[in-house]
């Protein structure tokens, strides 16, 4: 039996059912025989032959936030400039377990713009923060309901560069142009440098 509930039923509405018929199938699809009797279990006990249907908003009874993307982020965004970012996914949890994509009606909130900052719930980090974080939570909301997600963000500590040449030496007979008969300009040797960083959560390296 399957019934359709138009889309402006109101809650607290009740329906009548009646069942009558000959030809009847149990679970395994096979038909009943006329003569086989049989009871209509509802929510307030076996009735016979009429049934009550009650119809109740299905409504939110939570939320589930989660991150697109990894939460443990290294903030190069010190060193390129270059804003590292997240987007932030919520979802309402209906009362008969269904969901439903809240997103664009969700706030999220951070406290500490030291660490990273939030906008229209994506996390954002754009190098202008000053450390990092075992744990920086952003809080979202949607209605009466809130929950969190947390980042480890890693902050860089230390900064050390180096190169494979500790001293460039011109290359004799090779020149950047040539101005008439007349030479300028020598090529000179070139070097590979190497940048080390050393990243801390402000509780570990």
């Amino acid at each position: 039996l399957r019934l359709r509930v138009a889309e402006d039923i109101k809650e607290g509405t009740n329906s009548t059912i009646t069942l009558e018929g000959l030809r009847f199938k149990d679970a395994s699809e096979d038909l009943l025989s006329p003569k086989v009797s049989g009871a209509l279990l509802t929510r307030t006990g076996k009735v016979d032959g009429v049934g009550y249907v009650h119809f109740v908003e299905d409504d939110f009874v939570g939320v589930l936030s989660y991150v697109q993307g990894p939460t443990e982020i290294l903030n190069t965004a010190v060193f390129t400039g270059n804003t590292i970012s997240a987007r932030i996914k919520t979802y309402g949890i209906l009362e008969r377990g269904g969901i439903i994509d809240v997103t664009d009606d969700t706030s999220c909130r951070t406290t500490t713009a030291d660490v990273l900052n939030v906008h229209e719930c994506t996390m954002v980090i754009t190098g202008n923060e000053t450390r990092g974080s075992p744990k920086e939570v952003i809080r979202t909301t949607y209605d009466v309901f809130s929950t969190e997600v947390s980042f480890h963000v890693h902050f860089p500590v230390a900064v050390s560069l180096s190169s494979d040449r500790s001293e460039l030496r011109p290359i004799a007979g090779w020149y950047r142009n040539l101005t008439g008969d007349r030479c300028e300009n020598l090529h000179y040797q070139s070097a590979v440098l190497s940048c080390t960083a050393t990243f801390s959560d402000g509780v570990q390296n």
